[in-house]
């Protein structure tokens, strides 16, 4: 036997250990599929051990790009306090100079004036000469010094080195102790900046005389305070009720309404003196209701004709209802009566006498200048439909305003009341909300009582996915940008149809149609592009918009709204729904938007900040394509486009709709953007002699216009603007404002 050879008993032994390897067969393939998995496993955590070294090296970049945003912030933050500091030696040096020589600032008073007379002057020649004469303008604007944001915000409300009287200096210690020292004076509506206060005060001083019958009958007094949280200060307010009780002979009853749920009726009734319980009367339900409904229950509570309002931190002199007394006989037929009123701070001392440097005739422009202590007529009280829960906090101040307008209202030339300043005072602790609510008591007198609003053409709801007629006018030599604004007008949201308005020859007309895009063509889309031709070609930029509204008036039942585009420009994708959503939600015919300015070289920005409506009658602010208008608003006015103008054509457009009666509202947002590359965006024109021509016709336009419309839709207008969603308005936009007004009749 061969040493290869296997013995009988080697056979055996080599039989069983491959029996014993087919038996393990399972487990090894177990063995292998755990090691495949630890494997797979470990191979996870690497690639996972990957992933988070990734994530810690981006987030370490992150913190680094953080880093040098902070570091860029601050050292922004020193630039900024670097030119703070250097308009305060500006202004040291100015004021140096004038203190010198003091006819400089009537040198600059003087040539600001003429530089706005220039730039007036020049406009219609050069508009880019024009703004440099409006900038030489500014550069002497004696408040340019405080121009910053930064510098306003922390410049105290008084100076301690300007000498004073002895009023003065205690008002200065009011806004010292109790105003924050760096309140800054909000920025004035726009309406006031126009005019509205003049408005209002004629139509103040013009109320007449209650027709109301005098009171019949001895009279008595309902004096009404509602309680809330100033628990150290009422036993003061007690004391000096039962200090006039003591003196006065005339009737009346102290209602109480406790609108503190924290603090029983008996801890009130305990802080009054015992001597007045039974004039006393305590109205409560154990709930908190607000100021407003707290007086209007406790007027309805009351008992007598006469209501006579306080506070329960104040406090009423002792001749105050004597005094009332003798008001209301000299003058039975006034139903509204005020008084001036004495400072105090939160000991009881007396800070100050208020003077009366405002008549009632212009609370609107001056604030609450009819109280503290207010005296009324319960029938007055219920014609004027009490107290508005809108204006809660503010609600004296609605009240006189409306009271005013109705009839005449007086006030007692007496210090009857003391008003106190703590640091939880209302007119301190919301100072931000009393202004907002304050210039809402405004805006609503204007609007309601005034009735100033803007009529409401009815017109049939838009449908829920509307139909976009988009003219776009090309002289077929920017195909490229053609292309650009016609994807544009393809992203928008809502179905838009565009017609193509080729202001050429033939051969242009078919150019143009070769090279558009294919899914354009009505093989491949429900909204074929629309392509006409506007052939004469000695008419100017007007003409082919005329073409297109045209064919709009033979299919207006297809379209519901209308925008324009030149081939230079485009939409951002969501300028149909934002702006279609605005009219549908004010239910006005068009709305507007901004529009960036793409220049050729440099960032987008905005030209023309959005203006009220009517002011177009003194300058455009609307780009060609940043507005949508109701197709059958536009077609009722029955405006064209004026074919003899190379400039201003969009201008005179607009104008034509608003002497129509074409209502329309701001969007404050982007909603297109337009190359400065064409003479229509250039400041100087390549034909300025048919600039002038064409401005002195938009002017004559405009005066048409004007003489369609009245001073009350301005107004509307102005109240119906968002101002607090752009930037201050600047002399020279509210000079055009003015302008606008001043053409109305």
């Amino acid at each position: 036997m061969s040493s290869n050879e296997k013995s009988p008993d080697g056979y055996q032994s080599y039989l069983e250990k491959l029996w014993k390897d087919r038996i393990n067969l399972p487990k090894q393939a177990d063995a292998n599929s755990e090691f495949g998995t630890k494997v797979s496993l470990l191979k996870y955590m690497l690639a996972e051990g990957e992933s988070e070294k990734a994530r810690l090296l981006a987030l370490l970049e992150e913190e680094e790009g953080e880093l040098a945003r902070l570091e860029a912030e601050a050292e922004q933050e020193r630039s900024i306090r670097q030119a703070a500091q250097a308009r305060l030696s500006m202004l040291e040096d100015t004021l140096t100079k004038n203190l010198r020589k003091p006819w400089l600032p009537v040198r600059d008073a003087l040539v600001r004036r003429l530089s706005y007379w220039a730039a007036g002057l020049v406009e219609p020649i050069s508009e880019r000469r024009a703004v440099r004469f409006r900038n030489s303008a500014n550069k002497r604007n004696p408040r340019r010094y405080m121009s910053s944001d930064r510098v306003a915000q922390t410049a105290p409300i008084v100076d301690d080195n300007l000498p004073m009287d002895e009023y003065s200096q205690q008002t200065r210690t009011i806004l010292k102790r109790y105003f924050p020292s760096d309140l800054v004076k909000p920025l004035t509506p726009l309406h006031m900046q126009v005019g509205s206060a003049a408005l209002v005060r004629n139509r103040l001083k013009a109320a007449p005389k209650s027709m109301a019958l005098p009171q019949s009958g001895p009279l008595a007094f309902s004096i009404v305070t509602p309680f809330f949280a100033h628990i150290g200060f009422f036993a003061d307010c007690a004391k000096s009720i039962a200090a006039l009780a003591a003196k006065t002979a005339q009737p009346f009853e102290w209602v109480m309404v406790n609108d503190d749920p924290s603090i029983a009726n008996d801890t009130l009734l305990n802080s009054i003196p015992k001597a007045i319980h039974d004039r006393v009367r305590v109205v409560s339900d154990g709930k908190n209701h607000g100021i407003t409904r707290a007086l209007d229950r406790g007027i309805s509570t009351a008992a007598n004709t006469w209501i006579v309002l306080l506070d329960c931190d104040d406090m009423l002199e002792s001749d105050a209802l004597d005094a009332l007394s003798s008001a209301i006989e000299e003058a039975p037929e006034c139903r509204y009566f005020s008084s001036l009123m004495i400072d105090i701070d939160d000991k009881g001392k007396e800070l100050r006498r208020r003077r009366a440097h405002h008549e009632l005739v212009d609370a609107f422009e001056a604030g609450m200048v009819g109280g503290h202590m207010i005296a009324f007529r319960r029938d007055l009280y219920e014609d004027l439909g009490g107290f508005d829960p809108r204006f809660s906090g503010v609600q004296d101040y609605d009240f006189l305003l409306r009271a005013a307008a109705r009839e005449q209202i007086r006030r007692i030339p007496r210090h009857l009341y003391r008003y106190r300043w703590h640091s939880n005072t209302q007119s301190v602790s919301r100072i931000a909300r009393q202004e907002q609510l304050t210039n809402a008591v405004r805006t609503a007198f204007l609007n309601e009582t005034m009735g100033l609003v803007a009529k409401r053409v009815m017109r049939p709801a838009l449908p829920d996915c509307p139909e976009i007629f988009c003219v776009m006018r090309t002289q077929g030599n920017r195909i490229d940008l053609l292309a650009a604004a016609l994807e544009s007008v393809r992203a928008q949201a809502l179905p838009t149809t565009p017609c193509i308005v080729v202001h050429g020859d033939r051969e242009t007309v078919d150019f143009v149609r070769q090279q558009l895009p294919a899914e354009l063509s009505e093989e491949h889309c429900d909204r074929p592009a629309i392509i006409l031709q506007a052939g004469e070609l000695d008419r100017r930029r007007g003409y082919p918009c005329n073409v297109a509204l045209d064919h709009l008036k033979a299919n207006a039942s297809r379209y519901d709204l209308l925008c324009f585009l030149d081939d230079d420009d485009h939409f951002l994708p969501d300028f149909a729904e934002r702006l279609t959503r605005l009219i549908k939600l004010t239910g006005v015919d068009m709305a507007y938007g901004m529009a960036n300015a793409l220049p050729k070289n440099g960032e987008p920005y905005v030209q023309h900040e959005p203006r009220p409506w009517h002011s177009i009658l003194a300058g455009n602010f609307i780009t060609f394509n940043g507005f949508l208008v109701r197709v059958d608003a536009v077609l009722e006015a029955g405006v064209t486009f004026a074919e003899d103008m190379h400039y201003l054509e969009d201008h005179d457009f607009l104008v034509q709709l608003l002497g129509a009666g074409v209502r329309a509202v701001p969007l404050t947002e982007v909603v297109s953007e337009y190359r400065l590359i064409g003479d229509g965006n250039a400041w100087d024109k390549q034909d300025p002699k048919h600039f002038r021509s064409c401005a002195r016709k938009v002017r004559q336009r405009a005066e048409e216009a004007a003489r369609t419309l009245s001073r009350d839709t301005f107004w509307a207008d102005i109240l119906a603007f968002p101002a607090q969603d752009r930037s201050a308005f600047d002399e020279v936009e509210v000079g055009l404002l003015l302008r606008s007004r001043d053409m109305l009749k």
